[in-house]
């Protein structure tokens, strides 16, 4: 027989249901319904509900998944699975978009905490049936968050029921005993995934760290050439200052021995006069010893004219 084409997840969840479907033997995994619930009533809501959270709190880890399959007679509605068409009678196809809006409303409100549920119209690949399936994602974020509750009631669901599938098929209330086995499954999971987290979180920092270190030391050694350039640039500009204060000292000292030859030039030239001014008479001697004065000079005077000047 030849098998209709189907499109990728069409495909996948096939792969994933097949073998039950076409045993009519539940697993684990899927659960097969002869019909689709009746969402307009309370009653076919509760029992929506109901197998949701039994297959919800049957999920074993991130991103593990559950299957209702819905349109399907299980083995013991229908023994000879030889033809397909004797055991999936499909369900009547609608808005799937709509209908996922209604699924998602009545989890939200009725179900704590929150669950991912999907539902996909699947074509039969061997016949003109459609298979209603509900798809129920673990979480996604890391944490285990079973056990899933009845947050508020419906029909003859109570709040705060909790329901487990004690078989395949069979979804019933939680005894004490299982709700404690799922709490400390839950709690084991958890802590288990915060000792990775430290742990993961202690290399993250420990590689940190260590990048820390080496971007430190790279920014080191391109201060200390930095250093070094600034300092090599100081060293310089000392060297040439020295240089330039070398220069001004030959030039200092060039200019006190030019100074104390002109001084001596000077000295001369005053010597000659004061002596041809003090020969010449006593007024040219008075206004020659006031000018020394002035200028402190008096020793001058007394060591030219020595024996003339008076005291």
């Amino acid at each position: 027989m030849v098998e209709r084409p189907m499109d990728r997840d069409s495909k996948e969840i096939w792969e994933a249901i097949r073998a039950a479907v076409e045993s009519g033997r539940e697993d684990d995994v899927v659960e097969l319904k002869s019909e689709w619930y009746n969402l307009s009533n309370r009653s076919g809501e509760a029992e929506f509900l109901k197998d949701v959270c039994a297959m919800a709190n049957d999920l074993q880890g991130p991103g593990d998944v559950r299957y209702i399959v819905c349109g399907v007679l299980d083995a013991d509605q229908c023994p000879d699975r030889t033809d397909a068409a004797d055991y999936v009678k499909g369900v009547q196809t609608g808005p799937v978009n709509k209908l996922n809006e209604r699924i998602s409303q009545s989890v939200k409100t009725h179900m704590e905490p929150y669950i991912n549920v999907r539902y996909i119209e699947v074509q039969h690949p061997n016949i003109d049936a459609i298979l209603g399936v509900l798809e129920i994602r673990g979480w996604s974020r890391g944490w285990d968050d079973r056990p899933y509750v009845i947050k508020e009631g419906i029909h003859r669901l109570r709040k705060s029921q909790i329901y487990v599938r004690r078989s395949a098929g069979v979804s019933e209330p939680a005894s004490w005993r299982e709700i404690r086995l799922l709490v400390e499954h839950s709690q084991e999971k958890q802590i288990e995934r915060l000792k990775q987290e430290i742990k993961d979180l202690g290399e993250a920092h420990k590689e940190e760290l260590q990048n820390a270190e080496v971007e430190w030391r790279r920014d080191t050694a391109k201060k200390e050439q930095s250093y070094k350039k600034e300092i090599t640039k100081l060293e310089r500009q000392i060297a040439d200052m020295e240089q330039d204060y070398l220069k001004t000292i030959n030039l200092l000292q060039n200019d006190k021995d030019k100074l104390a030859a002109e001084r001596e030039r000077f000295k001369e030239l005053a010597r000659s006069l004061s002596r041809l001014l003090w020969r010449r008479s006593e007024a040219d001697r008075s206004t020659l010893c006031t000018c020394f004065r002035r200028y402190g000079m008096e020793d001058w005077l007394k060591a030219w004219c020595q024996g003339d000047v008076e005291h």
